[in-house]
């Protein structure tokens, strides 16, 4: 009867150390963290992997259990946002161009090989006796190809295309910004338009922010004087007159969207529209969804990561060993 006993216990014994020598070798096969320790490690060596990884199942556990709590008990996070609009606006920036992109005596005065222009062209702008008209398809035509020369000598010297247009100083007779005088080249951006030559943008140099408030009066902003030199006009504008542009600080102009018309002789107050609170201090309320399924895997995955370095990866590893080991284990065990 012992003897019987005796040999179920070493059958029993037999049986657990196949099972390990079965699931260790898939183990160090497969290079899982800390395997080698637990398999072929000493007593001291494994006492010590066994305690670090109890201790960090310890911390993964409960700090798993805190998240899965709070998303069960509070599922919704009241946020409290303050906004206060007694805030200042930025100066927008304000580009002036005159419709008539090149002065003739500048243009004319020089030689017919220093304009390379068409011949139609040449005669049209040069020529003798050459007048304004009203819009006409030929005229409207050469602008185009007026447009196109002014492309292609802005890109190939653009000072020298500057010197042909209106400049500053006979532009802007007159400038006031807040009843201060601001007729200062320094204080305009020369921006070479193919459609208009020379614009002047006011301030749009300057990076540090101007703030401006409500003016009791159009002439408290910036009031210019602006004179269209007519003697100057091509034969091929057909109408005399400013587009003023009010845009955004640091953005471009579109003629379509910000340009307004200032014809001579006319006093026009181009503005932009700005609605706003003198002064508001309000509380808005929102409620919204503390954690969703996909912030909830997302904390647990950085978790288990951060402790016991898994992922779906190893986890597929560790399955794959379990399910190889108790295959080959049968077959041993046969």
């Amino acid at each position: 009867m012992p003897s019987s006993e005796h040999r179920g216990g070493t059958s029993h014994h037999s049986v657990w150390r196949t099972c390990g020598q079965v699931y260790g070798k898939l183990a160090l096969d497969s290079g899982l963290p800390g395997a080698e320790a637990f398999v072929e490690g000493g007593g001291v060596r494994r006492l010590l992997w066994a305690g670090a990884l109890l201790t960090l199942l310890y911390y993964n556990t409960s700090e798993t259990l805190a998240i899965l709590s709070e998303y069960f008990t509070y599922s919704v996070a009241v946020a409290f946002e303050y906004y206060n609009t007694n805030e200042s606006f930025e100066l927008p920036d304000v580009t002036v161009c005159n419709v008539n992109p090149l002065r003739r005596s500048k243009l004319c005065a020089l030689d017919a090989s220093e304009r390379g222009m068409s011949s139609e062209l040449e005669k049209r702008i040069c020529g003798k006796g050459q007048e304004l008209q009203e819009a006409n398809p030929d005229d409207l035509r050469l602008q185009q190809q007026i447009s196109d020369w002014i492309a292609h000598h802005k890109a190939k010297n653009r000072e020298w295309l500057r010197t042909l247009g209106h400049q500053f100083t006979d532009t802007f007779v007159d400038c006031t910004y807040h009843e201060q005088g601001c007729r200062d080249a320094t204080l305009f951006r020369n921006i070479t338009n193919v459609l208009y030559g020379n614009c002047f943008c006011f301030l749009c140099d300057h990076h540090q922010r101007v703030d401006y408030s409500a003016l009791s009066s159009p002439y408290d902003g910036l009031v210019v004087t602006l004179n269209p030199q007519l003697n100057e006009y091509l034969p091929t504008s057909y109408q005399a007159v400013f587009i003023a542009m009010v845009h955004a600080h640091g953005t471009r102009f579109s003629v379509c969207q910000d340009g307004v018309y200032l014809s001579p002789g006319y006093t026009t107050p181009p503005a932009r529209l700005v609605l706003y609170f003198n002064s508001l201090t309000y509380e808005h309320v929102r409620s919204v969804p503390k954690y969703d399924e996909t912030h909830v895997m997302g904390n647990l995955g950085g978790i288990i990561g951060m402790y016991l370095g898994l992922s779906f990866f190893v986890l597929f590893q560790v399955l794959d060993i379990l399910v190889v080991g108790t295959l080959r284990l049968k077959k041993k065990l046969r």
